[in-house]
């Protein structure tokens, strides 16, 4: 199954790697990349194994991180709602299409 990331949620990855360089240094922000890599390919692999939040949308946690993928699954790919922040607005890409 492939995967599609909407706008919002791909600005919303770019801003802690763009943070890890800043504050940790490359390694870590590669380090977050993989991380979150390894979560959309899970998905891709078993696009059920998220925690459902409705009939569609379910969330994954990035190991190591305080961040989930929220995704809604299609008919023949899967798309990336959100890289949504563990601690902060919850809920706030609900109306997100």
């Amino acid at each position: 199954m492939k995967s599609r990331w909407l706008a919002d949620a791909r600005d919303e990855y770019r801003e802690p790697v763009a943070y890890l360089i800043d504050e940790a240094g490359v390694g870590v922000a590669r380090n977050f990349v993989r991380r979150v890599g390894d979560a959309a390919r899970m998905i891709e692999h078993y696009p059920s194994m998220g925690t459902p939040l409705t009939e569609n949308l379910h969330r994954l946690v990035v190991r190591g991180y305080p961040y989930d993928l929220v995704y809604r699954l299609e008919v023949d790919y899967f798309s990336i709602v959100a890289l949504a922040h563990q601690r902060r607005r919850p809920k706030y890409w609900k109306q997100r299409r």
